[in-house]
């Protein structure tokens, strides 16, 4: 799933074109399971321990894509300050649901554990 991880942030980026109750069950369903792939992959990932910069996928389980790194910080700030925040900021002013919110607080206390010197 990482090395796909740009892709999925920018298809979750793409639920604001849909209306607001489908972009709200969405982002829902989507941001735990976001979230927990960028808490594995910034605390246990077998690449990025010790050294977390770049995250690789092997080239045997990907060998008709090739290998490529993904900077998993990078990719954390920008699910935070893309996505998660400005959740925030919509459930602030009263126009999300009450399980959106859940998710997004969820998963704002689950990334800032995962990544404890993180400017965000």
């Amino acid at each position: 799933v990482f090395p796909r991880m740009r892709d999925i942030l920018h298809r979750i980026s793409l639920y604001s074109s849909n209306s607001k109750q489908q972009r709200r069950h969405h982002l829902t369903k989507a941001i735990p399971v976001v979230t927990a792939a960028f808490v594995h992959a910034l605390t246990k990932g077998h690449d990025t321990v010790p050294e977390r910069r770049a995250m690789q996928s092997s080239k045997t389980s990907h060998a008709k894509r090739g290998w490529r790194e993904v900077d998993a910080e990078g990719l954390a700030r920008e699910y935070v300050e893309g996505i998660l925040l400005p959740c925030l900021a919509a459930s602030e002013d009263g126009s999300s649901d009450k399980a959106l919110r859940r998710a997004v607080a969820m998963a704002c206390i689950r990334m800032s554990s995962s990544s404890v010197r993180a400017s965000w």
